[in-house]
């Protein structure tokens, strides 16, 4: 007489199914909720994996920071405009871009003339704000993903 191996049944393969539709029904939206927390809290905390852009008046005190929070699938990034002081974060101006590549080579200007703040991106104001306490003079620099990568083949800072 001839032996069968042993195979599972067509109900064992149907609960393995159902338990991990199950599992995956639980740990995708619970994924997806903790994904968002946590860039709402590196965009609230001001980290730097959070976007990339410009930092402008830089001094111990406090500084600009221009940051585009931009998700590699999203055609519309946050453009945030932001006046840091110690550890007090104060959001000047916020608008949604209509959008770049990221294949192709940028110029992304900040520009402070008395208390007016304009934000260019390829020549075009993408954000202007107003402050009514500007910061004085000091250093420039770009803001950076930390999982990131930027690449520069020529990177100016001019003063007016």
């Amino acid at each position: 007489m001839r032996r069968v191996p042993p195979a599972f049944t067509l109900i064992e393969l149907l609960v393995v199914v159902a338990v991990i539709t199950i599992l995956a029904a639980i740990a995708v939206p619970n994924f997806l909720e903790a994904r968002d927390a946590q860039q709402g809290l590196a965009r609230a905390l001001g980290h730097a994996d959070a976007g990339h852009g410009l930092v402008a008046y830089y001094t111990p005190a406090g500084h600009y920071r221009l940051v585009i929070y931009r998700d590699v699938a999203a055609d519309a990034p946050e453009i945030v405009l932001e006046k840091v002081v110690g550890t007090d974060v104060q959001i000047l101006a916020s608008a949604e871009s209509t959008g770049y590549s990221a294949e192709n080579w940028h110029t992304i200007a900040l520009n402070i003339t008395g208390t007016t703040i304009t934000a260019d991106l390829d020549g075009s104001t993408l954000l202007t704000a107003e402050d009514a306490q500007p910061l004085g003079g000091g250093q420039a620099g770009v803001l950076t993903r930390a999982f990131g990568a930027i690449f520069f083949d020529d990177l100016t800072i001019t003063t007016p």
